[in-house]
């Protein structure tokens, strides 16, 4: 019976996870500009204001694919236990870049 009932860490983790794919998607459908320029905004966000700081950027970046037309993706995000602290901690700034 143990077995069936999924840990809570787990689904803190996957519900973090959704609830940032569901973001980027979004803000990703209402972008106007150039989907590059989101990207390398949205990772210098994470990497200096959400993940790292300015003197200690982390390496993160948002896992992204390109199609047969070249046409970019954002894929599924998966991150570990505390970056999804992170990311839930630091969701106004996450929302306020992504628009």
């Amino acid at each position: 019976m143990e077995l069936l009932i999924p840990c809570i860490l787990h689904l803190e983790n996957r519900i973090g996870e959704k609830i940032i794919t569901i973001i980027f998607r979004r803000a990703w459908n209402d972008c106007r500009g150039r989907k590059d320029e989101f990207i390398s905004q949205i990772n210098g966000a994470f990497q200096t204001k959400v993940l790292g700081t300015e003197d200690s950027p982390s390496q993160w970046k948002i896992p992204v694919s390109k199609d047969s037309e070249q046409n970019l993706t954002i894929e599924h995000i998966q991150v570990g236990k505390n970056g999804a602290r992170c990311i839930v901690d630091g969701m106004d700034t996450i929302i306020e870049e992504a628009w």
